[in-house]
C-alpha cells in the first residue's frame, strides 16, 4: 500500500522549515506520546464537518494539547510545491519523477539537452512520498543559496 501523507516526524520537519501549514491536507494527533504513542490522521476534508467525532477530537486536541497536533501534506500537494524547473549557475534543469525497474521512486532535476543527463540533485526512495518529501526539504534548505526558480537575467531574478 502506498502512503499518501507525510508521517508525523516529516510533518514536524516541514513545519519547522517554514512550509505554510495552511497548505497541509491533514493533521496528525498523537496521544500518550510519552508512554505508548498512538498516531491518528485527520484529513482536512473530513475534519471540516462540524458535528463529527473526528472534528470533536481534533478540536479538543488543538485546544488542550496543541503540541500534539502536527500538519501533514499529501503526495499531490508536496509534488505541487516543487518547481518544474531550476536554474543552477545559469544552467536550466527540469524536474523528472519516475519509478525505476528496481522499484525505487526517483525525483531529480537533470540538465536537458545533453547526451548524459547531468543531475542537479536527485532523491530516490522506496516510496514516492519519501522521495518528494526529501526533495522539498532539500530545496527549502538550499534554494536561496544555490538554486533559483527564475531564469538568469529575468526581472524576477533581479539581474
Amino acid at each position: 500500500m502506498v502512503r499518501n501523507y507525510t508521517n508525523f516526524e516529516q510533518g514536524k520537519r516541514l513545519a519547522g522549515l517554514g512550509i505554510n501549514q495552511k497548505t497541509a491536507d491533514a493533521e496528525w494527533v498523537v496521544i500518550n506520546e510519552e508512554i505508548s504513542p498512538s498516531y491518528y490522521l485527520f484529513p482536512k476534508d473530513q475534519g471540516n464537518e462540524k458535528n463529527t467525532i473526528n472534528r470533536t477530537l481534533l478540536d479538543f486536541a488543538k485546544k488542550h494539547w496543541p503540541e500534539t497536533v502536527v500538519p501533514s501534506w499529501s503526495l499531490t500537494t508536496l509534488l505541487d510545491m516543487l518547481p518544474p524547473r531550476l536554474y543552477y549557475h545559469g544552467e536550466e534543469y527540469f524536474m523528472e519523477f519516475f519509478k525505476t525497474p528496481k522499484g525505487e521512486w526517483v525525483i531529480q532535476y537533470p540538465k536537458q539537452g545533453t547526451l548524459f543527463p547531468i543531475v542537479c540533485h536527485q532523491e530516490s526512495f522506496d516510496s514516492p512520498i519519501d522521495a518528494i518529501y526529501q526533495m522539498v526539504c532539500y530545496l527549502q534548505e538550499e534554494l536561496d543559496d544555490e538554486f533559483t526558480t527564475n531564469k538568469p537575467g529575468s526581472k524576477e531574478a533581479g539581474v
